[in-house]
């Protein structure tokens, strides 16, 4: 949240809407992309988090390199 905060100058309160899209993604731009958290980073690279618009990546994480990463994060 720290870096969200200095990319955005303290608007990091938004809310997810009731159509679930991220509050961050503004005009088809996601502009704290630089800071954006792994969860987002993993979006569509992982079959269980698939972009619904079809859109697919060259290789798929498997679930274990995803759960290794986030385990890696919270280590952190």
């Amino acid at each position: 949240m720290k870096r969200i905060r200095r990319a955005t100058s303290g608007d990091h309160q938004r809310k997810l809407g009731p159509d679930l899209v991220c509050p961050y993604l503004v005009a088809g731009q996601f502009f704290i992309y630089g800071v954006r958290p792994l969860i987002c980073r993993l979006w569509g690279l992982v079959k269980a988090m698939r972009c619904p618009h079809g859109c697919e990546p060259e290789q798929w994480l498997s679930d274990e390199e995803a759960r290794a990463m986030l385990a890696r994060v919270i280590q952190l």
